[in-house]
């Protein structure tokens, strides 16, 4: 009873390892996604900063 215990316990741990790590990759996915999206969308907004940022870094 007690090994069967301590066996439950450690596939437990294992399987809720796997659940974050698998939830961790997913977030980064879809935040990848997210991002990619946002900058093609608002790409005529963002390109104007960058491009004034650009040569006040460089000068």
């Amino acid at each position: 009873m007690g090994k069967k215990l301590t066996f439950d316990i450690l596939w437990f741990i294992f399987f809720c390892f796997c659940f974050t790590l698998f939830y961790f990759i997913l977030l980064h996915i879809l935040s990848f996604f997210c991002s990619s999206s946002k900058y093609r969308f608002g790409s005529t907004e963002k390109k104007t900063p960058v491009v004034d940022f650009i040569p006040s870094s460089t000068v």
